[in-house]
């Protein structure tokens, strides 16, 4: 009998907690909630598979920049702020750095490979996303020499589960992401509605919406019109009185979802304190933990 999605990962889960957690505690002593929860992500986005060895054998060994990677999903999941709060902890934490690979402080890589690891990976990242962002970034780019500030533009889906994201400069406006976004995403999930504040209340958002099949749920923005403002505030006071909300109002409200992965990617994940130069290199910090979470979060969804 083949298995449905939820019920391989119900049964990934049992195997996680009946065997592999016993196993690993019995090898390397008490486990906390974060040494498990990191196990618990590892295991499920096997990132190991993503990360190849130097071409030509020059560098790293595969294998060191595989233990690397594990590491930098742990920086993550422990909310660090920094490599050097990584590289401080792996020494002294035992269950910590067999997790990440290495079963002796002399097997973990100088401080200089990890960087260079970093880099690779965010060279990497940045070149995944560019088909989408080139346009956005290089128009941005001409405009100024540098970023003064990033911000993520995230699309997430039931669950609290991001699907896809894009990184900009901090004074792009959210509306300019939002057609690239609704591409990225439509080739990964099928959805129906897509929910999004007065910042996206553009025609051509909702009749490129409309175009993948979508219901766009788009909250009203007066702009200027202060006739259609007041009518939109008179016409919210005559539905509480009533005590009725339309079906799209009660669809709109699960968009509180994106700000909950939010707080989570900042608070629990390593979002809040970027301490890495350049859009590559920001990408890939943040990527870490947005992987790091959404895997968190599909484990909680089927506890």
């Amino acid at each position: 009998m083949q298995l449905t999605l939820s019920g391989q990962l119900q049964q990934f889960l049992r195997v996680m907690q009946g065997s592999l957690f016993p196993a690993l505690q019995e090898q390397l002593g008490p486990l906390t909630d974060k040494h498990q929860q990191l196990v618990a992500v590892l295991s499920m986005i096997q990132i190991e598979a993503m990360v190849a060895s130097c071409p030509g054998g020059v560098g790293r060994p595969a294998a060191d920049r595989r233990s690397i990677a594990r590491a930098f999903v742990a920086k993550a999941v422990f909310n660090m702020r920094t490599t050097r709060q990584l590289l401080d902890r792996l020494p002294a934490d035992v269950s910590l750095r067999r997790i990440c690979g290495w079963e002796s402080r002399r097997e973990i890589p100088h401080e200089s490979q990890f960087s260079r690891t970093f880099a690779d990976t965010g060279a990497n990242a940045g070149r995944s996303a560019a088909g989408l962002q080139r346009g956005q970034q290089e128009k941005q780019q001409r405009a100024q020499e540098t970023w003064v500030g990033y911000k993520l533009h995230l699309d997430v889906a039931d669950g609290q589960i991001p699907i896809s994201c894009i990184l900009t400069s901090a004074s792009l406006h959210d509306s300019q992401t939002a057609i690239p976004r609704a591409r990225l995403s439509a080739q990964r999930v099928t959805n129906l509605y897509d929910l999004m504040d007065s910042a996206y209340d553009a025609q051509a958002i909702h009749e490129h919406r409309r175009g993948l099949g979508h219901i766009p749920i788009i909250d009203v923005h007066p702009r200027r019109d202060q006739a259609q403002k007041a009518e939109l505030q008179a016409e919210e006071k005559r539905r509480k009185l009533l005590n009725y909300s339309f079906a799209e109002q009660v669809r709109y409200r699960e968009r509180a979802t994106v700000e909950r992965v939010n707080a989570r990617l900042k608070d629990e994940f390593g979002g809040r304190m970027v301490r890495v130069r350049g859009n590559a290199k920001v990408m890939c910090h943040l990527m870490f933990g947005i992987v790091a979470l959404a895997a968190d979060q599909i484990l909680r969804l089927i506890t």
